[in-house]
Parts: C-alpha cells; structure tokens; sequence
C-alpha cells in the first residue's frame, strides 16, 4: 500500500517536471524565434489624386488579400506602426523571421509595386528617463462574434489612430502599435464550422456548443454564444422561450458566425506602447489611443477595448512587446477582414495626413545596359536589387548639371564623384562659394598627389595667392578678347547691366581694356583700368605704344573730344564705380593686384593637377566671392578653348566642379557646354 502510494507521488512529481521542462524548452525556443526577427521598412508612393483609381475601401481590401498570404508562413508576422522617442514621422513595418524575410518582402511587393521596401534596423520608442506605459487590446464578449468591419464604415478606422500618433513631441515622445498574427488553429476553425452548422439545424445555441464537442476552444465558443443572446434578448426584450423568437435570434447569430468564417480566420496579438518625458503625459497619450477604438463597436457582435498591464505584467508586457512575442493570453480570434479593418498599409488618406513617411515620386528600374566603368555615381536599389550605377567618360563630356532643394545632398554628391576623380589621378578644378567642399577635400587627397595641389584660398590675407586676369598668352592674342568678353559678362551680372549700364559703358570698357592689353611692355592688372579713365599721361603711353589703330582712334578722336554724357569727366566715375568695390577691398586687392599669378591654370588642366578655390562667401562676403568665381571659371573657359590646337588623343580629360553653378557663372557657359569638352 505504501509502496503504491509512492509511486503514484512519483508519477505525480513526474509528470509535474516533464511538463515544466517542456515548458521551459519551448518558452527557450520562443525566445530564440523571437531573437530572430528582421524588419522591412514600408514607405509608399503618395499619388497624386489624378492617378488614384481605387476608394480608400478598396485599398484596404488589399491589405486584407496580403494578410490572408502571410498567415501561411511558419511563424508569426508582425505588422507595426511607429513614432521612435526622436522624430515625428510615423512610419510603417512589417517583421518577420530571417528565413521568411524575403518571402515578406516579395509578398509586399507584389501588392505595392510602387512601394519603397528596405532592410532597417530596430528602432526605439523609449524615454531614457521618462515614463511608459504598455497594454493590449481584448475583445468586449468573445472571440467568436465580429467586430465592425471596413465595409460597414464611413472612413478609414485608421486615421482617428494615426491622429494621435501625429499629435506627438518631436523628441520625448515614442508610440508602437504592434500586431502578431498567424493562422488560426485548425481546431478552432472546426469547431466554429460545427457550431454554425448546429445552429442552422434550428438548435440553441447551447445545444450547438455541447453537439460540437467538449474541447476547451469549443467551451469558449459556447461561452461567446452564451453571451451573445444574453445580449440580443436584452437589446431586444424578448422571451427566449418562445420559439419564434428563438429562431429570430438564431438567425442573427448565424449570420453573425457566418460572416466571421467566411474569411481566413487568424489568431493576433494587439499591443499599444506609450513612452513619454513622464508618466502623466503617457497616460494622456494612452487615453486619446484607447478613445478611438469604440468605432470598431458592432451592435449585433463585438468590441474592442485596450486593457492597460500594471505590475509585473506591465514588465511581460514591454519583453512581449520588445521581442514580438505571441502570447496565448491575450490572443483575438480575427478574420483577414476584421484585422485589416483595424490596421493596414496606408491608404490615400492617410498619405495625405501629416508626419506619414512617403514617397514623393514612384521607383524605377535602371536601364539594363548600365555601363560597367566609368565613375560610380550612386547605387539603384529597385525591389531589393541593388546595382551600381556609373557614368562613362565620354558622357561626362557632356557635363551633369545637379539639380535639388537646399540640402538634399547636392554638394556632397559633387563630392563623392570629386574624391573619386582625385584617387583615380585624374585632374580637376573647384570652385566652392561655401568653404566646407573645398575643405573637406583637402582630407581625402593622398599623399602621392601632395605635389598636385594648388590650394586656392582668399581669405588667407597673410599669405596671399596672385590671380591676374588680364593675364594671357602673347603667342595666342586672340586670348584678349575672350578676357574683354569674360570681365564685361562679369561686370554686367553683378551689376545687372543690361538694365542699369547702356551701349556708351560697354563702349568705354572695352576700348580700355583692349589699350591695356596691347601694351608691349606692361603686364596690366585690372587695377590700372581705372587710370586709364582718371590719369591722362598714363592713358597718353598706353596710346603711343598701342598698335591697334580702332583703339587708338576711339581714345583720340572720340573719347577725349565727346561732350555732355559720353565725355570722359562724366564717364569716369561710373566706369570707377564699378570696380573699386573690389580693387579697394582688404581681401581682393593683393591678388589681383600682382601682375604674374600664382598658379598657372594652363599647366593645371594640361598636367592633371587639382585646383580647389575655397571662396568662402562667409569671410569674404557674396558679391566678392562670385568675382572671384566668375573670373576663375572665365579663365578656365580661356584655357579650355586654347586646347582646340591640341590633337584629340593628347588632350588630357579635366574635370570642373562648380558649387552654386548659376552664381558663379556667365552667358559664356552655354559655349562650355558645347566647346569645353575640348
């Protein structure tokens, strides 16, 4: 007798440790699986109306066809809408385990063609130090009865919740609104089929419980009807013993269960997380998320309502939550239709609401013949394809123009494809209005090409850089009268002069600078034009040495004998003006006041070196910086067009950068872009 009793407490024990370690091994496994997860950011193209063809039902029937696949996979999936603690946009995930990742992203795809899917890393809703809060959604009666569903409602359920989520601090503010979701058991897809089949023979309800079976999913599903009709015979005071009306009431339930089993059935986890600088404003938070889910209120049926986890639940809640854990516990009995009803890809909308993470243009797939040399401009990622993206030589040679809002990334694409010019031991030139692009290369030059650079920075007062640009090739003299062309282009674009200057100003200019330029002798500056207005013995040797005749009769005949407007005493001071602000200044004057330059722009662009013009316009001031500018591109035109006499195989590809292209440059750039490929 004793020995049979303690055998028994020791099957008792047995059985009790065994089941503890199983349970123990499975909560291990689940951890890992849960270990496993990978996330796919969802971001989908925002459409203009005019090419919207479906209603916002419509689109939500899509979501609903997308959950009926992805609940065949072999673990849950995780769909889930987000505002991390830093930032304001709300964005859209699914997750999935790696093995089933692309499966996900293919299946998203195929539904979304037009949509931005990408690997992302976890994010995180968390105050550092303020407070959160953690709940999950339960259905009002029983799993068994709908909720109300899409294609009952006036507008999308979803944008009353994406409301409160726009309604969040840029910082201190994170929300999660998770949902886990996979197949229906098959035994409680069963045991709804055999009660819907009892209740259609004309049974009571509790009778169709009891025919289908006594399993524990078929007791919940007698408890479900049971409070059904407890319900519907109150809403409608009537006496359930009376046979017409039992019936009635039958039939109200039996399309109510009809319409739950007539789509894919899913078991789901809905969790809502809060996290804030302090408690009180979480819990504001979670009281205007739980205000919008009586919508989802049916008469006949179901509704939802957020039970909010304290204690040591609240702890289960976040590790649920952190590690996209299913849990039995808090599980929903949820058609394709309900759930889709609750939460979805975005709509039209909601892309039309605030703060929603979309894409502004479509994706397109690159062309298939992409070269396979030349500089590397970017990389195309098309439905997960990544490809390299690169320009051939012969296309650089007709130019790329970049074209963007202020910082969306223009200058640091110019310099991607710069740092690649300097390692490839190509030759370049930059001009940089802001400083941060010419210094910033200096960084990536190595020191094998040390020796290349000529580092151009003006508002280095200490160590000033000479930069004549009336200086020119004496066996080339047809180079004068593209300076003469280049600084009145100049002149004119700061000055606007096709508004304010007039043919007698363009008249006087040029004749003076084409009598400096043909003086045997000197090496002129553009600070002596001046003199040649203001200082008639300086003006009278210049014309003696001079051995253009147009010039000297210009000067002779007409300038120093004109009255009245075109006088000289008249003319003086305006063509003055409009130099001096820049042969006056601190910065400008001891580089283009030396007669030979530093540098020699010919030898650079013949040689492949690398010119960087740091023309800060914050040290040097705007105006000062784009003469500098227009003058260096000017010269760079000059020399460019000087390599026409050079055969094709020895003209060496040299490349220009220029930041804040439309301010730095002239009416001669239209000659660039069709001659300077020379």
């Amino acid at each position: 007798m004793i020995l049979a009793f303690g055998l028994f407490v020791a099957c008792i024990i047995g059985f009790f440790l065994v089941r503890f370690i199983l349970s123990f091994l499975q909560e291990k496994d689940l951890l890992q699986r849960s270990l496993d997860y990978r996330l796919l950011s969802v971001t989908l193209y925002d459409a203009p109306d005019a090419e919207v063809k479906r209603d916002w039902k419509q689109e939500v029937a899509v979501s609903e066809q997308l959950f009926g696949v992805l609940a065949n996979f072999k673990a849950p999936v995780v769909l889930e809408i987000a505002v991390p603690n830093v930032g304001e946009e709300i964005h859209f995930y699914f997750a999935a385990q790696a093995s089933e990742l692309d499966g996900l992203y293919q299946q998203v795809q195929s539904f979304w063609p037009h949509a931005e899917i990408e690997k992302c890393d976890d994010y995180n809703i968390f105050h550092p130090q303020g407070g959160s809060l953690v709940g999950y959604l339960k259905q009002d009666k029983e799993n068994v009865l709908p909720i109300k569903t899409y294609d009952r409602m006036e507008e999308d359920a979803l944008l009353p919740i994406l409301s409160v989520f726009s309604s969040l601090a840029k910082e201190g503010d994170g929300m999660s609104f998770q949902v886990v979701f996979k197949k229906a058991h098959p035994s409680t897809i069963k045991s709804l089929k055999r009660i819907l089949e009892e209740l259609q023979k004309g049974g009571s309800l509790k009778e169709a419980a009891e025919k289908a079976g006594g399993g524990s999913v078929t007791k919940e599903l007698g408890k479900s009807f049971g409070s059904a009709l407890k319900v519907m015979t109150e809403q409608k005071k009537e006496d359930e013993t009376s046979k017409p009306e039992r019936k009635e009431s039958d039939s109200d339930l039996i399309e109510l269960v009809n319409r739950k089993i007539s789509k894919p059935l899913l078991e789901v986890n809905v969790r809502l997380v809060v996290s804030s600088e302090t408690e009180v404003r979480a819990q504001t938070i979670m009281d205007q998320l739980s205000a919008t889910f009586p919508q989802f209120f049916e008469p006949r049926g179901n509704a939802l309502e957020m039970q909010k986890m304290g204690g040591k639940k609240e702890q289960q809640g976040f590790y649920d939550f952190s590690f996209r854990y299913f849990r039995r516990a808090h599980m929903l009995l949820f058609n394709t239709q309900e759930l889709s009803s609750l939460v979805h890809v975005p709509t039209k909308p909601i892309l039309d609401m605030p703060k929603i993470k979309k894409r502004k243009a479509r994706s397109a797939p690159p062309p298939l013949n992409l070269p396979l040399e030349g500089i590397e401009l970017g990389e195309s990622l098309f439905r997960g394809d990544k490809k390299v993206v690169r320009m051939m030589e012969a296309d650089r040679f007709r130019h790329l123009y970049v074209i963007g809002q202020t910082g969306t990334g223009k200058s640091t694409f110019l310099k991607a494809l710069a740092r690649q010019d300097v390692l490839n031991g190509e030759g370049l030139a930059i001009i940089d209005p802001h400083g941060d692009f010419a210094e910033d290369m200096l960084g990536y030059i190595p020191e094998k090409r040390w020796d290349d650079v000529v580092y151009f920075n003006p508002a280095d007062t200490k160590y000033p850089i000479a930069f004549n640009m009336l200086e020119y090739d004496r066996s080339i003299p047809e180079q004068r009268t593209s300076i003469v062309n280049e600084l009145l282009e100049i002149i004119g674009k700061i000055y606007n002069l096709a508004e304010t200057g007039g043919p007698i100003f363009e008249q006087y200019f040029k004749n003076a600078l084409f009598l400096l330029l043909n003086d045997p002798i000197i090496s002129p500056t553009i600070m002596d034009v001046p003199r040649v207005f203001s200082d008639p013995e300086f003006r009278r040797q210049l014309l003696e040495r001079s051995p253009d005749p147009l010039v000297v009769h210009f000067w002779k005949k007409e300038a120093e004998k004109a009255g009245g407007e075109m006088s000289l005493s008249n003319v003086t001071p305006y063509v003055a003006s409009k130099l001096n602000p820049f042969i006056a200044n601190d910065y400008i004057k001891p580089i283009v006041g030396q007669e030979k330059s530093s540098f020699d722009l010919k030898d650079i662009i013949n040689n492949r070196k690398i010119f960087i013009a740091n023309l800060s316009k914050g040290l040097l001031g705007e105006t000062n910086a784009f003469f500098l500018g227009m003058m260096l591109s000017g010269k760079i035109f000059m020399h460019a067009m000087g390599r026409a006499n050079l055969p094709e195989a020895e003209r060496k590809p040299f490349y220009l950068y220029i930041d804040e292209f439309q301010n730095i440059t002239t009416k001669t750039i239209t000659q660039i872009f069709s001659e300077a490929r020379k």
